[in-house]
C-alpha cells in the first residue's frame, strides 16, 4: 500500500513497483489508507508513506499507524523527500518499520520493500 497525495509521484511508484512484481493499492490519504486495516483483515502486507507532498502529516500518520491496534504489527515504510531528512529523528522505527530517504534507486527502494512485506508473510 502506498500513500502518497502527488498523482506524479504515484504514478511513477506505482508503475515501478509494478515492474517489480509487487500489487499496488494507491491512497492520498493517510487517514483512509489506515481505515482500510480497520475494515480488512489483511488488505497490504507493508504499507509506505510518502513526505514527497504529503509532508510533515506522513511522519506523523507513520507513528500513528505504530500503535494503532490493527496496524502496530504491519510493515511499514516512511519515505522521506529530499529535503525532509530532519524528520528521521522523529519516525518511530522498529525491526518491521523502516525510514527510507530519498534520493534512492529504485531497486534498493524495491528490495527494502520487498524485505518488510516478506517479514509479515514469515510471521516475524
Amino acid at each position: 500500500m502506498l500513500v502518497e497525495s502527488n498523482v506524479d509521484m504515484q504514478n511513477i511508484l506505482r508503475d515501478n513497483l509494478k515492474r517489480k512484481g509487487f500489487r499496488v493499492l494507491v491512497f492520498s490519504d493517510p487517514d483512509r489508507a489506515t481505515s482500510r486495516f480497520d475494515q480488512d483483515d489483511r488488505p497490504a502486507d507493508c504499507i509506505v508513506f510518502s513526505t514527497e507532498d504529503l509532508g510533515e502529516s506522513a511522519v506523523v500518520a507513520f507513528n500513528q499507524f505504530a500503535v494503532h491496534p490493527r496496524c502496530k504489527n504491519v510493515p511499514a515504510a516512511l519515505l522521506l523527500g529530499d529535503h525532509h531528512g530532519d524528520w528521521r529523528k522523529d519516525a518511530r522505527v522498529a525491526d518491521h518499520r523502516a525510514v527510507i530517504q530519498m534520493p534512492i534507486r529504485l531497486n534498493a527502494f524495491c528490495g527494502i520493500v520487498k524485505k518488510l512485506a516478506e517479514r509479515k508473510k514469515n510471521g516475524e
